[in-house]
């Protein structure tokens, strides 16, 4: 296999680092009422031997396009995952082994959709694992959330869990979850990500209760504190 110098392979892995192609990526949903961020790629580097750095392990969803296999060159990887549109949103992290022997890069890309990820179900189902919410706020029908959780190795999901029911008051009110699913992801590098959920779902059942034309609910989402979130929507 040929392998970059070692100084070569960190330059591009920084260019991929501070102009990822597909941290536009989010544009893709410009004009619709709600996005869904999914990890589809992680992979960790290491340097070798020979003075090049490849691939050690990696977890690339079929949805990434790209196929990353154990001792393929980093650099090229990275480059093929960027060019297929993903968005680079965490790394390179650097690790150093004890002996000073062996450096690990890290590295978590993400695709952009637009499908729904608003259910109403029993919060507990689609996740428990740990997180923290940084932010939140409302944009017409969009909700974006920033939550930091520890992971870096699997795929995590956050799903927004509304309740069956209203509760009465005015405006009314509308209890929510972020649950988050880790499976069971092993490592512990904190991780940040904003996620944008389409509120559509809430709109549509407020009519169930209410009746046709505007409404307003007042969310109130498990670990969301301080700001009143309002969502208002029209006739």
């Amino acid at each position: 296999m040929t392998r970059m110098p070692l100084a070569m392979t960190i330059t591009l892995l920084a260019a991929a680092w501070m102009f990822p192609a597909g941290s536009r990526g989010s544009e893709k949903c410009s004009g619709l009422s709600g996005c869904r961020h999914n990890k589809v790629a992680v992979v960790r580097c290491e340097t070798d031997s020979d003075g090049g750095i490849e691939v050690r392990n990696s977890s690339v969803t079929s949805a990434a396009g790209v196929t990353v296999r154990r001792g393929d060159n980093c650099a090229a990887a990275i480059s093929a995952l960027l060019q297929s549109g993903l968005r680079l949103s965490y790394g390179p992290t650097m690790t150093t082994s004890s002996t000073g022997s062996q450096t690990s890069f890290g590295f978590v890309f993400l695709a952009d959709d637009c499908d729904d990820n608003v259910v109403v179900a029993d919060g507990r189902s689609r996740g428990d694992d740990p997180y923290i919410v940084n932010s939140a706020a409302l944009d017409g029908d969009r909700l974006t959330i920033e939550a930091s959780y520890g992971g870096g190795c699997r795929t995590h999901v956050f799903t927004l869990v509304i309740s069956e029911s209203f509760s009465e008051s005015d405006p009314v009110q509308l209890r929510a979850v972020l649950a988050h699913e880790a499976n069971g992801d092993p490592c512990r590098a904190w991780l940040t990500e904003s996620h944008v959920f389409d509120l559509g779902l809430i709109r549509t059942r407020y009519r169930q209760f209410y009746g046709p034309g505007p409404g307003r609910v007042v969310l109130h989402i498990e670990g969301v504190s301080g700001k009143r979130l309002v969502y208002e929507f029209a006739g």
